[in-house]
């Protein structure tokens, strides 16, 4: 396959990476909305709480900050890691890509609940381990020792 060929697939892989960092993010921020703790009431004295409508869309702000706080600088951070070369192989990668995602988080770590650190951790786990699209730059072969040479498959080439 030549060079040519492949300069298409990486918007693929960039618009599959975004859009699969988002909808775990999604998913992940609407299961928090769902069953997370209740808000406080800030217009009761007492410690009345929120319904669970009110609740929700609470939840569902902060997680919309968590997106442009927290989102934002994970998606770079994939991005770069899904761009850079290197030898490593598919885990290591992956693994390395769950603790540079942690980064992003520390803001999470003064929130008034661990339920919300738990989720976003959550989030930034799945989509490292699981979906994101390893590498963005189409690779015919990669050599990972001076006498193996192997064919990368169907698994890191986008074939839609």
């Amino acid at each position: 396959m030549d060079r040519k060929s492949n300069r298409g697939g990486i918007p693929r892989r960039i618009a599959r990476c975004v859009f699969g960092y988002l909808l775990v993010f999604v998913v992940g921020w609407l299961i928090f909305a769902a069953v997370g703790p209740r808000e406080l009431d800030t217009a009761s004295d007492s410690f009345g709480r929120l319904s669970f409508g009110e609740s929700f869309l609470q939840h569902l702000q902060t997680g919309a900050g968590m997106l442009l706080l927290i989102g934002l600088p994970s998606l770079l951070i994939a991005l770069l890691i899904g761009f850079t070369g290197g030898r490593t192989n598919r885990a290591a990668r992956r693994v390395l890509l769950a603790f540079l995602l942690l980064i992003p988080c520390w803001p999470v770590l003064f929130a008034s609940t661990g339920h919300m650190l738990l989720t976003q951790v959550a989030v930034q786990f799945v989509f490292a381990l699981w979906i994101m699209p390893i590498r963005l730059t189409p690779e015919d072969a990669e050599t990972t020792d001076e006498t193996t040479v192997v064919h990368l498959g169907s698994d890191d080439t986008d074939e839609y």
